[in-house]
């Protein structure tokens, strides 16, 4: 579903979004649901936190359920060996 079709959603924010390839609804949505996703959005659209709440839960509200359910929360990647290898005989959890 395009974010441009969802009126409830301001020209300029959705102009702002498109920027950097968020065009869905599906995406903002995903967007929003990561750490720090929301205040990412903010900052990008100029909108208040508080409408941006507003307006990704209206989003939510439009996806089929498991569709939002699923962009609603962060993926899973921890099985997913994302990454660089550490060097031999490095330890992974030391920081």
């Amino acid at each position: 579903m395009l974010l441009d079709d969802l009126k409830f959603w301001p020209p300029q924010a959705v102009a702002a979004l498109r920027e950097v390839w968020i065009t869905t609804a599906e995406q903002v949505v995903a967007a929003g649901s990561v750490e720090g996703g929301v205040a990412t959005i903010v900052e990008q659209t100029g909108v208040r936190e508080e409408e941006i709440q507003s307006l990704l839960e209206r989003t939510k509200s439009c996806l089929a359920p498991e569709s939002a359910e699923r962009m609603g929360k962060p993926a899973d990647t921890s099985e997913m060996f994302l990454g660089a290898l550490n060097p031999k005989g490095e330890d992974p959890d030391r920081s």
